[in-house]
């Protein structure tokens, strides 16, 4: 479930771009913190 939440939120940026980012930012900002390490690991996954 936490893969295709942060493919979707990958998705959703790259399909509409910065004009929804900062919405879709604050709607995250709302995501528990273990899930949100897991959206940084999926978006850097350089970061050990």
């Amino acid at each position: 479930i936490k893969k295709d939440m942060a493919f979707n939120f990958a998705r959703g940026i790259s399909m509409t771009g910065e004009g929804t980012f900062a919405m879709e930012l604050d709607h995250y900002e709302k995501t528990p913190p273990a899930a949100q390490k897991d959206l940084e690991k999926a978006f850097r996954p350089d970061i050990s």
